[in-house]
């Protein structure tokens, strides 16, 4: 009778021993857990009926048993039997946090949202969620976006704070909830910001609301997913495809082991992947062919086996380039990988191919692309030197260090570096140049700052000789507050990668040849207050409305400085189009 029962988990029912000797074994005094329905069976072959009887955990209620009864069938079919009925695993741990911890209590009857709650469970217990964020916390926030939120005085949540209003979502309604801010950006700490980015996983708020680097859509269903340099440790569970309306996935610079579970392939709206500087093995599985939508891939410095699963997608003409292919960027350790339809481009025979410049190749694919591969490019130049020219040997692990070299690199190689300082006064003033010396790169000259990590904040380079066009790799120096590249010959565009320079405060581009728009990523630079375009062949400069067009007007003068609305901003007025600017002649 007791082997009848629907299911049977170990957490609900247990055979006792009534104290008689049990076939050829004395149980007395023991309790037999009952794991799946085969166990029982067999204890019932070995034992008589009427040494045993069937009795509830005491710490289960009748409410409890039913509810993990109903998760139970509703989970089972993706998560299986096995992992449900094993105690130690992620997807029983998650799914008896439903059941008895999580206060939100989900209603039996919203499937869609037990299962993405489920989900996210899963994937926090698979890869290590109480040490997330434990070696590399994120960035101090800013003290106009850290505010702490009181919730009836107990409940505390962090919110980039626009309103005096928080909209809740609670079971069956939502609601609007009242709070005081503060400004506590003095209080941070690395230590406490752990706290505040962890503190609510797991908790009865929405899902959603679990950290800040997750964001839902208008029905509360996860769509853009950040989980990278946040320590992930473990694998990814089958799960993760359970989340279907996610857009954007980035799980790059953890330490996620193990193969990619063939459930991926349900993720059919994602658009961004990045697995980048991971420890994935095996092979993809072949459902990534239902991935029809991306645009980006970055599967680098992993150990896939064979990525061909891509092939049926993103093998144009039978050919998938290993740095970009012809729609997706896609970066794939091309060295290492097999791939049926990818065609790894190694750099020119002359370059001795090492490993340490497969390896650099891989890593600054990602921010050159298909520029690495020609051997006349200021790019290659500079991956040639810093692999195998290069006497410091940055150590290759150090990713952020390499970047920053191989920028200023870039920079020299892509605007005439070997004569720059040709005017006789610019050594006097900044000092002789060792660019490509053994020196760390913030040593080069005097022209160059940097702060105590050794991050370059300022660049110095006006009416240095510099020829050629800005490269898109200046965009890597994203600590940068100040730049200066005033009263030299740069030509063509500005590259849209500027706009990563979030933290500029100072720009100095006048008297150059610059051509074409402003791109529309300078929106994203927002703590400008000195800006200097003129004298150059800029065609647009409307990107620069949005956060400085005050009032609608964004003053500019005749090549002279005007203050507009809390900037000091100088521009070519009578030749330039601006949506928000008057061009004011000045006396």
């Amino acid at each position: 009778r007791l082997c009848q029962n629907e299911k049977i988990l170990d957490s609900r029912k247990v055979i006792e021993s009534t104290g008689a000797s049990c076939g050829d074994l004395d149980l007395t005094a023991s309790l037999l857990p009952v794991e799946n329905i085969d166990a029982c069976e067999d204890i019932m072959d070995n034992f008589s009926n009427k040494c045993c009887k069937e009795v509830a955990m005491p710490s289960m209620s009748p409410a409890t048993m039913t509810r993990m009864s109903a998760l139970y069938s509703i989970l089972s079919p993706i998560s299986g039997e096995d992992d449900l009925s094993n105690k130690e695993s992620a997807q029983y741990r998650s799914m008896e946090w439903l059941a008895n911890d999580d206060d939100r209590q989900v209603p039996i009857n919203d499937t869609k949202t037990i299962i993405q709650r489920y989900s996210m469970a899963v994937l926090y217990h698979s890869t290590g969620g109480v040490n997330w964020y434990e070696y590399k916390p994120k960035e101090l926030p800013s003290e106009q976006a850290i505010k702490v939120i009181m919730v009836e005085a107990t409940t505390v949540m962090m919110l980039e704070a626009e309103t005096g209003v928080m909209m809740q979502e609670t079971t069956g309604k939502t609601e609007s909830i009242s709070f005081e801010t503060r400004d506590i950006s003095s209080e941070m700490t690395e230590s406490n910001l752990q706290d505040m980015r962890q503190f609510s996983v797991l908790s009865a708020n929405h899902e959603c609301k679990w950290l800040i680097d997750v964001d839902c859509d208008d029905e509360y269903q996860i769509k853009n997913l950040d989980l990278s340099d946040t320590n992930l440790v473990g694998t990814l569970p089958r799960e993760i495809g359970q989340l279907t309306n996610l857009v954007t996935l980035s799980l790059d610079d953890n330490m996620i082991v193990g193969s990619i579970p063939e459930e991926f392939g349900g993720l059919t709206n994602i658009q961004y992947l990045n697995l980048y500087k991971n420890e994935f093995t095996g092979d993809l599985p072949q459902s990534f062919q239902n991935l029809t939508q991306l645009t980006y891939i970055n599967l680098s410095l992993n150990q896939f086996d064979d990525i061909s699963p891509l092939c049926l997608n993103y093998g144009y003409e039978g050919v998938l380039v290993g740095s970009t292919g012809e729609g997706p960027l896609f970066t794939y350790d091309c060295f290492d990988t097999e791939c049926d339809c990818c065609t790894c481009e190694v750099p020119p025979s002359s370059s001795p191919v090492t490993n340490r410049f497969q390896t650099m190749f891989v890593m600054l694919s990602s921010v050159s692309g298909n520029e690495l591969l020609d051997e006349g490019s200021p790019q290659y130049q500079s991956l040639e030197w810093i692999a195998n020219g290069d006497d410091r040997q940055v150590p290759l692990n150090d990713t952020n260090a390499i970047i920053q070299r191989y920028t200023m690199a870039v920079l020299y190689h892509s605007t005439d570096g070997d004569n720059w300082g040709s005017l006789g006064w610019y050594e006097q003033e900044m000092g002789t140049l060792t660019f490509l010396s053994a020196d760390h790169e913030c040593e080069w000259f005097n022209g160059i700052s940097c702060n105590e990590e050794y991050q370059i904040g300022g660049i110095y380079l006006g009416m240095a000789s510099l020829a050629g066009s800005l490269p898109r790799e200046i965009g890597q120096l994203s600590h940068l507050t100040s730049l200066d590249l005033s009263n030299n010959n740069i030509t063509e565009d500005l590259p849209a990668e500027f706009g990563l320079l979030a933290d500029l405060e100072s720009l100095y581009l006048s008297d150059n040849k610059f051509t074409g728009d402003v791109p529309q990523s300078f929106e994203n630079i927002t703590k400008l207050n000195y800006v200097d375009l003129s004298s150059n062949q800029f065609n647009n400069i409307s990107a620069l409305c949005s956060n400085y067009g005050y009032g609608g007007d964004l003053i500019g003068g005749f090549s002279e400085e005007v203050s507009g609305g809390g900037i000091v901003f100088n521009y070519d007025c009578f030749e330039v189009e601006c949506d928000c600017c008057t061009c004011d002649q000045l006396s």
